[in-house]
């Protein structure tokens, strides 16, 4: 089994068919990618509840990602990080 098997079999029932989609549909396009956040902790961890993927691509890639993307999920857009602290 690889990593995106694996990745997807450790979540619940609802996010499993979005999380393959979303792969599917990066690896199609040959985007390089990175999951994170809950879908990537249950892979070493207990799976814990999440409504959301967290998925990191290349900034560059943003003017062909968006038309690929938009017809299929929400997307949230992340500018720089910055503390308030």
């Amino acid at each position: 089994m690889d990593a995106f098997e694996l990745l997807v079999e450790a979540h619940r029932p609802a996010m499993k068919p979005v999380l393959a989609k979303l792969v599917r549909l990066l690896e199609a396009h040959k985007v390089r990618y990175v999951i994170g956040g809950a879908n990537a902790l249950s892979l070493y961890v207990r799976p814990r509840m999440t409504v959301d993927i967290d998925a990191f691509v290349d900034p560059a890639e943003k003017e062909r990602l968006e038309p690929l993307l938009t017809p299929h999920f929400q997307l949230v857009r992340i500018g720089q990080f910055h503390s308030k602290f």
